[in-house]
């Protein structure tokens, strides 16, 4: 369950969350920069940025995917050595925390390594041992220095993700507003958000097996990114511009339109969706029994209502039918 929300009230949502769904089951408060520059005609601090808070029915249940790394993050992967293992980047052998059983340690080449005073080792004996018969210390380029530890960039899976989102990789508000001109040039909507902050949230607590439910589904992004990203989705919304700009959204979609994510997952269109419109029967029957004329028709207008079942548990149909003369 995730719930974007800004900072007037991210903190009473926090508390009603913790009411409903558990305080055990909350999982994150993420920090998103919805905005990259300062608004300097702001009465107290430019406000530049957005809760996602997110909790999970059964926490333990809740499974985190890891993003995938990035290129500036790669690209921190270096061989100088040619190593047959490819890029890595090294990591002290001590740590910050740790038993009270400090050594040093001799290697072949001579150098001695202890752990600097308040630290810990962070591996054994018998590690320092396989590492070195593995070549995966770096003994720096005269190969005398303080050894640290070759971690190869083959080996590195996805990142964890973190509680703050910067714009650059979660996108903003001004980026999601250029992607609703792309979809209806006239059309203003307040709030939009933009596809790679979606693109983000369902890379991380989904698979393409699940299916997204956004029943606040405003301009229609959820129902776009799922769609590119192959998933099952449920958009609901109760405000009249849902033909002009949810629906119409995702008609463009389908066609393969080239915005928001479209190039980074190779998005070429395709794809089905199934539009629903909930008919208010207390309404209209309502409308039918203000239009009504005679008795008869308000007769028939009864026997409907039974049909329905829409009836309140206060009333006994059996008791009107029995009575039903007396509107003759």
């Amino acid at each position: 369950i995730w719930i974007n929300i800004d900072d007037d009230e991210s903190h009473y949502l926090k508390i009603l969350c913790d009411e409903v769904l558990g305080r055990e089951n909350f999982v994150a408060n993420i920090v998103w920069q919805k905005k990259y520059t300062i608004s300097n005609d702001a009465k107290y601090f430019s406000d530049n940025h957005d809760h996602i808070i997110v909790f999970a029915k059964n926490k333990e249940m809740f499974v985190v995917n890891g993003i995938e790394r990035t290129q500036e993050q790669n690209a921190r992967y270096k061989n100088p050595d040619d190593d047959i293992n490819g890029e890595w980047m090294t990591q002290p052998l001590h740590a910050k925390s740790g038993n009270d059983t400090n050594f040093s340690y001799k290697f072949k080449n001579g150098v001695v390594w202890e752990p600097p005073r308040g630290t810990y080792p962070r591996y054994s004996k018998e590690s320092l041992s396989r590492f070195e018969f593995e070549s995966r210390l770096w003994f720096g380029k005269d190969g005398k220095a303080v050894p640290r530890l070759k971690k190869y960039l083959k080996d590195m899976g996805n990142v964890r993700p973190a509680t703050i989102w910067l714009h650059q990789e979660a996108g903003n508000n001004d980026e999601a507003n250029k992607e609703i001109k792309q979809v209806v040039e006239d059309f203003n909507f307040s709030t939009p958000k933009p596809e790679r902050l979606l693109q983000r949230i369902f890379a991380i607590g989904s698979t393409e097996k699940d299916l997204i439910l956004d029943f606040y589904s405003g301009s229609g992004t959820s129902g776009a990114v799922a769609h590119k990203m192959k998933r099952k989705y449920i958009m609901i919304e109760q405000m009249d511009y849902i033909h002009e700009l949810p629906e119409t959204r995702l008609k463009k979609v389908i066609d393969g339109e080239q915005g928001g994510i479209s190039k980074s997952v190779d998005w070429q269109g395709g794809g089905s969706f199934t539009y629903c419109e909930l008919t208010q029967h207390n309404a209209n029957i309502i409308d039918k029994i203000e239009k009504a004329s005679t008795t008869e028709s308000l007769k028939l207008i009864w026997h409907e209502i039974e049909k329905t079942g829409f009836i309140s548990y206060k009333i006994n149909p059996e008791t009107i039918n029995e009575n039903i003369h007396e509107f003759e």
